[in-house]
């Protein structure tokens, strides 16, 4: 006679675990991109302030 296994349907919990876990791992991807962005927009900042400094200095 076979044995008919129970297959447990995830809980109410489980599922909402693994909306926000997916919701965290997609933010975390597109941070990346924006993180990288204000590094470079920061790094242009700052060689532009270098650059105005030494054009002041070089005139004068």
């Amino acid at each position: 006679m076979p044995v008919a296994l129970e297959v447990e349907a995830p809980s109410m919990i489980d599922s909402i675990g693994a909306i926000f876990t997916g919701a965290a791992s997609q933010m975390g991807g597109m941070m990346v991109p924006v993180l990288t962005a204000g590094v470079a927009v920061a790094i242009g900042i700052l060689a532009f302030t270098i650059g105005k400094k030494l054009l002041k200095k070089s005139v004068n």
